[in-house]
């Protein structure tokens, strides 16, 4: 048992792929975020050290509580997009669905082109797994035309040098989380009509500058649908800085707001 919850059931090393595979059986769901510290815990419980630098965690959950069961999808399906991000491009327009006991997920037909569909569902199909096998997860390949214009406009983004985006002042009683209302506007689509805008992406640098009068905060963020470079201004002895130096980092996810 590594915990209350959670057992080792099996290893398995893959010597082409030079990947680990630990087999685990769970009482409870387990999320994405919480793997990098289960798989460290395996490693200190078996004494792996450093001997693979490469470990999968394969799940399997026997007992679940049902009452979270939208809550455990919802984090497979926004996993998805971290696994795989050539579909990024197109999550505004994707959505999934619950009926009966499956989950279907709505693929514009023009992912097809650009990604390994058999790689999506096995990734789903290990999800299952995760949730104890209660639903199955597929994939419904539908024609859109939104689709077509994100393609169209990623192409000419890529030409467009990189524009800039400044972050908006937050209010006292403001939310960091972006609402679900609240429209997400890729990067690709932002022009000279664009002024108050949310986006999201992946942070691709981090710079700061500071002066005696200001702390500046400079970072890329791209959503494949092209790269903008963000800013945010800080009096110098603003206590926020150190949140921010926390939450913007290198490879993470984040939305943003900000005038364009």
């Amino acid at each position: 048992m590594l915990d209350e919850y959670i057992n080792i059931k099996k290893l398995i090393y893959n010597k082409n792929l030079k990947i680990l595979f630990v087999e685990l059986t769970s009482k409870r769901y387990i999320y994405f975020n919480e793997e990098e510290k289960l798989t460290q815990k395996i490693r200190d419980k078996l004494k792996l050290g450093n001997q693979f630098p490469d470990i999968s965690l394969v799940i399997e959950c026997i007992s679940l509580n049902n009452e979270n069961m939208h809550e455990y999808i919802a984090d497979i399906y926004e996993n998805m997009f971290i696994e795989f991000k050539d579909i990024l491009l197109y999550k505004s327009i994707m959505k999934y669905q619950l009926e009966n006991q499956k989950v279907i997920i709505f693929f514009p037909n023009e992912l097809t082109k650009i990604t390994e569909l058999n790689q999506i569902n096995e990734y789903l199909k290990n999800c299952s797994k995760r949730i104890g096998g209660k639903y199955i997860f597929s994939i419904n390949i539908i024609n859109d035309e939104d689709a077509i214009k994100i393609r169209d406009n990623s192409v000419r983004s890529i030409k467009k040098e990189m524009p800039v985006m400044v972050i908006k002042e937050q209010e006292e009683n403001e939310e960091d989380q972006v609402k679900p209302d609240e429209k997400i506007t890729r990067i690709c689509e932002l022009d000279s009509n664009s002024y108050k805008v949310i986006i999201e992406g992946s942070v691709t640098y981090v710079k700061q500058y500071k002066s005696s009068l200001a702390h500046l905060f400079e970072f890329g963020l791209s959503d494949l649908s092209g790269s903008i470079v963000c800013k945010k201004f800080f009096k110098v002895d603003d206590p926020k800085i150190e949140k921010y130096e926390k939450l913007i980092q290198e490879n993470i996810y984040i939305n943003v707001k900000g005038k364009h």
